[in-house]
């Protein structure tokens, strides 16, 4: 019985030939059927990520707020003073802080800076209620709740 692997003379030279053009035609449709299914579920983790990035930085303001608040002051005619406030690269313009005497109010970040085309244009209100509590608002053309942080809502 011949051995195929010492008796076949064409063996080597095929070796020594390298990839086929089918195999590389093979490879690269791989490829691209990979690329087209990653490149959408990155995309919604960018958008994921905006937002919830810009919720924190929003939120990260409650504890000034509240202090504030608990002292009687309900106006934040600066917030870079009053409040440390630094404006995030997401945003273009400047966040709003507004507060009524009852202690409710919102802190409202507009993503109209450096985001993902399908983000531009939302509007995060991290609001506080009356008893203290806060809640998470998030208003934009085109989301999902599948990419709001916990605990936010979309309003449409």
């Amino acid at each position: 019985m011949p051995n195929i692997t010492t008796d076949n003379p064409r063996l080597p030279q095929r070796l020594r030939r390298g990839f086929t053009l089918i195999e590389m035609m093979i490879v690269v449709a791989v490829i691209g059927i990979l690329a087209a299914l990653a490149i959408p579920a990155y995309q919604q983790y960018i958008i994921k990520t905006q937002i919830s990035r810009g919720f924190w930085e929003a939120a990260n303001y409650k504890t000034a707020v509240e202090e504030r608040i608990h002292n009687g002051v309900f106006a934040f005619p600066d917030p870079v003073g009053t409040l440390g406030y630094v404006r995030s690269t997401l945003t273009a313009t400047a966040d709003t802080f507004a507060f009524n005497a009852d202690g409710s109010g919102a802190i409202v970040v507009l993503l109209d800076g450096e985001v993902h085309p399908l983000v531009r244009g939302a509007r995060i209100t991290v609001g506080r209620l009356t008893n203290g509590g806060w809640t998470c608002a998030v208003r934009g053309d085109g989301l999902t709740s599948m990419v709001l942080p916990s605990g936010c809502t979309l309003e449409s």
